[in-house]
This record gives structure tokens, C-alpha cells and sequence, in this order.
């Protein structure tokens, strides 16, 4: 076998393993332009938000916002990008199609162009609605039991 083949064979097997992951991904993966926009979305945004990718790609993430929480992640959002900053365990709630809030973790990295130019953001977000209501669960408990 040349390496010429063995290379096109790696390079099968590499996507072939790459689109497993993403499609098997319990968070989905996402990439928007400078302005904010989704580009790409991949892995499970269907079950963490009920929308086709097909239906996210061309909006921003604030359009599946309430008015005042999208007010309030743009800001942050607005500082990040000013200094083209990693994003770091953001926490936004989401309207998911069926109307129920969703909340997920973001985490991102700036991407530049090939001249080196800032391009926009990818990375991928994260369902914690569980973990914040089990979160909030937890304090209340804590004090009804301070209470008593």
C-alpha cells in the first residue's frame, strides 16, 4: 500500500470518526461570525433546543432568548468579544421550540482567518437545566431546614 492510499484511507477514517462523535455528542457544537451569527451547528441541537440546525444557522444565539436574559448575555457577550476572550462557562436560559427554558453552559475560542484576522467564535454548549433545578432544589431545602 503507497502512502498515498494509506493517507486517503486515514483521512476517510477521521471523518468517518469525526462525524460519529459529533452526531453522538450530547451538547452541540456551534460556530457564528463576527456579528454573532451561527454558521454551524452540529451534534444534538435537535434535543437541546428542538430546532433543525437548518432552522439555527443565520440567527444569533439571542434569538432563542427571553428579551431580558438576551440583554444580559449580550453585554457579557459584548466584553468577551471586545478583547476576542475565550468564553468560559457562560450560563444562558434558552427558549427551546416546545417553549420550556433551557439552560446551557457555553464555552468558546475566538477563530482568526488566514491572515490572521478575527472571524468569529466555535465551540459548543452544554445542557444544565437538570443541574440547575436540582441547584435550586437543594437550596430551598437548605432553608426550609434552616428554618425549622
Amino acid at each position: 500500500m503507497s502512502s498515498k492510499e494509506y493517507s486517503n484511507e486515514n483521512a476517510i477514517s477521521l471523518r468517518s470518526k469525526y462525524k460519529d462523535f459529533v452526531f453522538n455528542f450530547t451538547d452541540f457544537i456551534w460556530e457564528v461570525d463576527k456579528n454573532g451569527i451561527y454558521t454551524y451547528v452540529a451534534g444534538n441541537i435537535e434535543e437541546v433546543l428542538g430546532y433543525k440546525a437548518k432552522d439555527i444557522v443565520g440567527k444569533t444565539p439571542f434569538n432563542f432568548m427571553k428579551n431580558d436574559e438576551a440583554e444580559k448575555v449580550s453585554a457579557k457577550f459584548a466584553s468577551i468579544l471586545s478583547n476576542e476572550s475565550p468564553i468560559v462557562d457562560l450560563e444562558n436560559w434558552n427558549i427551546h421550540k416546545s417553549g420550556r427554558e433551557v439552560c446551557l453552559l457555553t464555552n468558546g475560542r475566538a477563530i482568526y482567518d488566514d491572515e490572521g484576522n478575527f472571524s468569529g467564535y466555535h465551540g459548543v454548549d452544554k445542557d444544565i437545566t437538570e443541574k440547575k433545578y436540582l441547584e435550586k432544589d437543594l437550596l430551598e431545602n437548605q432553608l426550609k431546614f434552616f428554618r425549622i
